[in-house]
């Protein structure tokens, strides 16, 4: 090919390029640059320089999209703050939530559907990156568990078409809240309880039925397991409160026939821990419960435990006492039921109610007195609640204390804690061996005889080996001193007789 015939043919090519591969306008190409050849090539330089910018700048927004894809994935994809949300403003594509504490209005990404926002639960949670919300977290159960909070009780419906109801909280006057969809479009009972949500209380998010709202100190009844026939030392004590309350509380024809008074309270003190007073009440609420299958009556069981009643805000301690505990005690007795109920109250370290400020007694806190003073009132009033046609329904309170000093004089009167008073017994050497036994007997016990575990040992071994030198060790007590023929004093204890 001639050098000229080339020429031509990159003139060609350069021109379709130049020319979007339209090959038709060749000749016109050609004749201008054989007529204009100098503005026909600075034209076609300037066209080059024109297309050499464009690819440049199709680089840059190429990085810069890039980079702004990256970003929205990053702002899509990466880690973000959860918050409830409170109102949808659909015409502003904004969502007021609950931020550290504040309300905020926040804008909702282009990629939400605004209809996902609207079905939203007051426990589901939206997910917030750089101020702007970017995700939804819904439907999970561990969310709506979390959320649950204060219970509160249900006075009423406020405007049903909007989904609002009257409650009380705890100590307060009536407010107004939102219910959740899935409770707006069911018929609440005034019975029912509502479930405030822990954060946003001014939304419903849940029902405690009816037949559930129960005092969080009552015990199940059928889940204890210790007996009596668990324990030992206790049988003298045990009998004698079983007595009493078959005798005043349980049988009424005996009570008539004899003008016996209804025990409205014992006490069980000792001066150390330890002695068996909660195993005894929970093996007695266990036996009382087995008659009462047998015998056609109904036992509950309320434990308080140590310091249950104290609460740092002023007056909810006596507000514990009223509602919590005699409420619940109450409420039971106001339902229907066919059988004689029994009601077991028992209070844990009653000493930790409090006691009222004396002359010997300084004052240390007003809702001490305040809580004690409710529980003297609400006991008071107990028993005259208790008259009528109605089947019988007795409560039975039951203190325990090691400190029998601490305890108000006005608890240990007669008609109150003072109706039957036990001095739990000292632990003798009968006593400690039937503790013992009643280890001893477990199938499952492992033994450690000489420097190795064992199983299967017989009673005679167990006895000779194990429990006795235990004993031995415990009961120390010098029965027997004589002296030694070089007047060195020996003295023999009570475990060494045992041990052999």
């Amino acid at each position: 090919m001639s050098r000229a015939n080339r020429s031509i043919e990159n003139l060609i090519n350069f021109a379709g390029s130049v020319s979007g591969g339209n090959t038709q306008e060749v000749p016109e190409i050609l004749r201008r640059m054989r007529e204009e050849p100098e503005p026909f090539a600075v034209e076609v330089l300037a066209q080059r320089a024109q297309l050499a910018r464009a690819r440049q700048q199709c680089a840059v927004s190429a990085e810069a999209a890039r980079k702004l894809e990256g970003m929205l994935e990053e702002l899509l994809q990466g880690s973000a703050l959860h918050c409830y949300q409170v109102l949808l403003r659909e015409e502003a594509r904004l969502a007021v939530v609950r931020l550290g504490g504040e309300l905020r209005e926040l804008p909702i990404h282009p990629t939400i559907d605004l209809e996902e926002l609207r079905g939203l639960e007051p426990w589901d949670v939206l997910r917030v990156r750089e101020n702007v919300v970017v995700g939804v977290c819904r439907d999970d159960p561990h969310l709506r568990a979390a959320a649950q909070g204060e219970i509160a009780e249900f006075r009423g419906y406020h405007d049903r078409a909007r989904g609002q109801a009257r409650v009380v909280r705890r100590g307060g006057e009536e407010e107004v809240v939102r219910l959740a969809r899935s409770l707006a479009d069911r018929e609440l009972s005034p019975r029912e309880k509502l479930v405030l949500h822990r954060s946003l209380p001014g939304f419903a998010i849940g029902v405690v039925p009816a037949e559930g709202a129960r005092s969080r100190f009552e015990v199940p009844i059928a889940q204890i397991e210790t007996r009596l026939c668990d324990l030992a030392g206790l049988d003298e004590i045990a009998g004698r409160l079983i007595e009493e309350i078959l005798l005043r509380l349980i049988r009424a024809d005996l009570s008539a026939r004899f003008d016996l008074q209804p025990m409205r309270g014992a006490l069980l003190m000792s001066y150390k821990p330890g002695m068996g007073k909660t195993a005894l009440m929970r093996a007695l609420a266990r036996l009382l419960f087995e008659l009462g299958q047998q015998q056609g009556f109904d036992v509950q069981l309320f434990l308080v435990k140590p310091n249950e009643t104290k609460n740092l805000f002023h007056g909810e301690d006596a507000r514990i006492v009223r509602e919590d505990i005699w409420g619940a005690i109450r409420a039971r007795q106001q339902e229907a039921h066919s059988r004689p109920l029994l009601q077991l109250l028992v209070l844990d370290e009653i000493d930790a109610l409090g006691r009222r400020a004396g002359v010997d007694q300084p004052r240390t806190s007003a809702a001490e007195d305040d809580a004690l003073q409710a529980f003297l009132v609400e006991m008071d009033g107990m028993e005259k609640e208790q008259t009528g046609d109605r089947t019988p329904a007795r409560v039975l309170c039951v203190g325990m204390t090691n400190r029998p000093d601490r305890i108000d004089p006005a608890l240990k009167r007669p008609g109150r804690f003072g109706d039957l008073v036990i001095d739990m017994p000292e632990i003798d050497l009968e006593g400690a061996l039937g503790i013992l036994s009643v280890y001893a007997r477990k199938p499952s016990i492992s033994w450690y005889l000489d420097r190795q575990p064992a199983a299967g040992v017989d009673l005679g071994t167990v006895q000779e080996r194990i429990l006795r030198p235990a004993l031995a060790r415990i009961f120390s007590a010098v029965v027997l001193r004589y002296f030694t023929d070089t007047q060195r004093t020996v003295e023999v204890t009570a475990g060494e007789i045992l041990a052999g």
